[in-house]
């Protein structure tokens, strides 16, 4: 492979990625064993930068603990291939991205999409036709889910938001994997159930790999989402299992998008996306690389040999302060019970006062409880005196030493 095929990407496509339309759906066998080869006649993008780029977060979010989060693979439909309908064809057959992606969690709702994908020098990504790529592509995710110290041991749903096409997968020590939920083919933002529950305790460690594909433009979605397994012998059969409509649990053309009746209905029955605390990076990769902070070189110390005293002493030149490490909360998420909300979350880069708002309305919230002056890393609060089978909204807030601020996106949760 010559030297301008080696050229692959590194991107920067903060909150844009995945897709719409049709239905067309395309089975996944239990036990599929993956096969990545790309075809030996696959053509790369012609402006493509070195294969070491790193992706952080293109999905948006905060930044994960070093070995959290999950890894991803991107690959792409070259015009001569067929314009597949399942996400296999798309790992199997595409051309695959040299590039390292990395995410906190999988959580994108129902949104446009037609920017593409940006490198980090701005310039916009072609494949060789010199068309933008925000349609016929996949990514592969593959990551280990654990309980936190804060969730149930117990059995788990696992369900799919997906548009197009997405497939969750157990991945099994003989190296082949089980179907958890099957959401393939082309089709709008559709909703799939896992007909199994999943047994996680305290040092369950569930390898996973989730397949997704983007077919024609113009919407995308993704979400992995999970709830305790409820009782009752077809209680797992969600009324809104199979339903799809890229205007029926969210508002597909708002940004960010709106959380639509049908969406509150799957928090009131316990649904809630997998949080990013729960999110651990495969054994083979040894660290995510995007939370950690540039190091700035020290200024050389210059000193004249003693040998010549005629010369005066240069004095030394004093060492720069590293650049203080940027405050961020991170895994900001709340369980509920019937009139109760726990809420979880986390600063890194330095410790923090935190303050707390919740409401009925993402724009009408009202500061319930202030952690005080003790600073921390870690933060937890339950709010109790809630309304049953309500939804409500919560934002945190945190404070360092220096007085800087800082705040976490609005989640919706609802009682139960």
């Amino acid at each position: 492979m010559n030297g301008k095929v080696r050229k692959l990407i590194t991107f920067f496509f903060f909150s844009q990625v995945l897709a719409t339309a049709g239905c067309v759906p395309a089975a996944v066998q239990e036990g599929e064993t993956l096969v990545t080869a790309a075809p030996a006649n696959s053509v790369l993008p012609p402006d493509a930068n070195p294969a070491t780029g790193t992706v952080c977060n293109p999905f948006g979010g905060g930044s994960a603990g070093r070995d959290q989060g999950l890894k991803g693979e991107l690959f792409y439909l070259p015009d001569n291939l067929p314009k597949y309908q399942n996400v296999s064809d798309y790992i199997q057959n595409g051309t695959k991205i040299e590039a390292d992606l990395y995410f906190d969690q999988v959580n994108v709702p129902t949104r446009p999409f037609d920017a593409g994908f940006i490198t980090t020098d701005g310039q916009v990504m072609k494949t060789p036709a010199g068309n933008t790529l925000y349609e016929w592509f996949g990514i592969r995710f593959e990551s280990k889910i654990r309980l936190t110290n804060q969730d149930a041991i117990g059995k788990y749903q696992f369900a799919l938001i997906a548009d197009d096409g997405a497939v969750l997968l157990e991945k099994l020590p003989d190296g082949s994997t089980r179907t958890i939920v099957n959401n393939d083919g082309q089709h709008a933002t559709k909703f799939k159930v896992s007909s199994q529950p999943v047994v996680l305790n305290g040092t369950s460690e569930l390898p996973i790999e989730v397949r997704y594909y983007q077919g024609p433009r113009m919407h995308i979605a993704a979400m992995v989402m999970w709830r305790e397994w409820p009782e009752g012998a077809t209680a797992y059969k969600d009324p809104l299992d199979g339903r799809e409509g890229n205007d029926l649990f969210f508002s597909s053309n708002s940004v960010p998008s709106t959380p639509l009746a049908a969406y509150q209905q799957l928090q009131a029955r316990g649904w809630r996306p997998v949080p990013a605390a729960n999110f651990y990076l495969p054994n083979e990769v040894k660290a995510n690389p995007c939370p950690e902070t540039p190091v700035q070189p020290e200024v050389p110390v210059v000193v004249v040999p003693p040998t010549v005293p005629s010369e005066p002493s240069v004095p030394t030149v004093p060492t720069e302060p590293s650049a203080p490490a940027e405050l961020v909360i991170v895994g900001f998420d709340a369980t509920t019970t019937a009139n109760s909300a726990s809420l979880l979350w986390a600063t890194t880069g330095a410790s923090s006062t935190t303050k707390v708002y919740y409401g009925l309305s993402a724009d009408a919230l009202n500061q319930v409880a202030d952690l005080g002056s003790i600073r921390a890393e870690n933060h937890r609060l339950t709010i109790a005196g809630l309304s049953s089978a309500t939804v409500y909204y919560f934002r945190a807030e945190s404070t360092d030493a220096s007085g800087k601020t800082v705040s976490s996106s609005v989640i919706m949760k609802a009682t139960k």
